[in-house]
């Protein structure tokens, strides 16, 4: 037991001696050992710093989108809106392919697709109408499918792109179809109209040509 107690005692002395020994590599050793626990946590509270500054841009910047808002008669309005905090300058939006909609000023040729706008506050809008949504179709019966790309900038320069897809196709069978089937029916009607117009015409042509013939036979006997 002496024997342990004395080979312990031992060890300590010669690592005291050690660390008087080596005082300065052992400083050296915990200004390092500090240096670095310092630096980790210098850049943990960086990333913090940097996630929570990214978070407050994102909240406070401006954010343009575009979408369809339908209407209760049937009218289908393109709208740009800035649903973000702040203004939004030079905005500039193109369409793919070109919205021929309205067909008596097509949107495609409207300063709102054709010219930057230069600038949009938040909550403000532009909207167009289009069409009746059933005056969309072509004539294979399909709605169509518009890719809009946006470009903006906020008040500190920092660009934006934003990119969406405008599905008619989607839309209308959800939005509609009341609407699409009584428009059907009114087509269908004109068309038997048309139609019906057109035998007339025609009925009373040859009702006009034979009373002609008989007016003449009568002459002819006299």
């Amino acid at each position: 037991m002496l024997q342990w107690t004395f080979l312990l005692l031992t060890n300590k002395l010669h690592v005291v001696l050690w660390l008087n020994d080596n005082n300065g590599a052992v400083l050296a050793l915990l200004t390092l050992i500090y240096v670095l626990t310092t630096f980790l946590i210098f850049y943990a509270n960086l990333s913090s710093v940097k996630e929570m500054q990214k978070s407050r841009e994102e909240e406070n910047r401006p954010y343009i989108v575009v979408y369809l808002r339908y209407l209760n008669n049937g009218g289908v309005e393109f709208v740009v809106k800035n649903i973000g905090k702040t203004l939004a300058k030079n905005i500039s939006i193109t369409s793919n392919p070109d919205i021929d909609y309205p067909k008596e000023r097509p949107l495609s040729k409207s300063n709102l697709l054709n010219n930057t706008i230069s600038n949009m506050a938040p909550d403000f809008e532009y909207s167009g109408l289009l069409e009746k949504v059933w005056d969309l179709k072509d004539k294979e019966g399909n709605f169509p499918t518009y890719a809009i790309t946006v470009f903006y900038i906020d008040t500190k320069e920092k660009g934006y792109k934003e990119e969406y897809v405008l599905d008619f196709n989607v839309n209308v069978d959800l939005k509609n179809p009341v609407q699409r089937d009584i428009h059907d029916l009114v087509q269908d009607f004109s068309g038997y109209r048309q139609d019906n117009l057109k035998s007339m015409k025609e009925l009373n042509r040859r009702i006009q040509d034979l009373s002609h013939e008989i007016k003449t036979e009568k002459n002819q006997e006299k």
